[in-house]
């Protein structure tokens, strides 16, 4: 598979389940020390991820490597589900 294609059958649900295990596991304690409040964005399929204290700062920098893969985005030390993923469109959101 393209590392920039998009996973063929990846639902909202399962990015937001991908998405969580990755920052709760392998993330939340090494960014919550040095970056609590910044914003995260991660490529689910590499694990690869993305920080800035702006949003969208953070998903163009997560979009220039990989403009065709869907993310999931959280404010670092929170799982607050007010924004948690892009869609392929731009500037389109799912919540």
């Amino acid at each position: 598979m393209n590392d920039n294609n998009p996973s063929p059958n990846l639902s909202p649900d399962e990015l937001t389940r991908k998405g969580e295990e990755i920052y709760l596991n392998d993330l939340k304690d090494k960014l919550e020390q040095t970056n609590r409040g910044e914003y995260v964005v991660i490529e689910v399929d590499s694990g690869k991820y993305f920080i800035d204290k702006d949003v969208t700062v953070a998903l163009e920098k997560a979009k220039t490597e990989y403009p065709q893969k869907l993310f999931f985005i959280v404010q670092i030390g929170t799982l607050q589900r007010n924004t948690l993923n892009y869609k392929q469109a731009k500037n389109e959101w799912l919540f």
